[in-house]
């Protein structure tokens, strides 16, 4: 099957999303003083950089070039996050840092869901994707109550 350019663009835009976002979990990780909450951003961070060679995966096999770099938007992220590590080094500011990005990560990826233009096949892999990020976020946000 001949990907349309649609296909490539959409994955290769969620890729860099992920890029930007396993390198953020992992500095999250290392500011988070709990090691329940360390340990479960490290499973976070794994289970993305999982998804993230899946979507790279996928863009080969429908004959594109994978995205191997995030955003300028990530890049400026961690940036802050470096900063704001200077400041806030706890495990509540590091439990945020990662809803927000899984917030960010399913957010895209439903925009990309409603452009009609996708072949079912992106969609349906769209669909697992969003089913498996909508799990991390859940066990992220449970974490976020416990340091409210």
């Amino acid at each position: 099957m001949q990907a349309s350019r649609d296909d490539i663009e959409a994955l290769n835009d969620i890729t860099k999303i992920l890029i930007d976002g396993s390198a953020l979990y992992q500095k999250a990780g290392e500011l988070a003083d709990d090691a329940n909450a360390s340990t479960a951003i490290a499973d976070v961070t794994s289970e993305r950089r999982a998804l993230c060679s899946e979507f790279q995966n996928q863009v080969r096999t429908l004959g594109g070039d994978p995205a191997d770099d995030g955003t300028v938007l990530g890049a400026s992220h961690k940036g802050f996050m470096s900063l704001r590590s200077l400041v806030d080094n706890d495990t509540k500011t590091a439990v945020s840092e990662v809803e927000r990005g899984e917030d960010y990560l399913r957010d895209e990826i439903k925009k990309r869901l409603e452009d009609k233009t996708l072949s079912p096949q992106v969609q349906a892999f769209l669909n697992d994707a969003l089913s498996r990020i909508r799990s991390g976020h859940d066990r992220i946000s449970a974490l976020k109550r416990q340091y409210n």
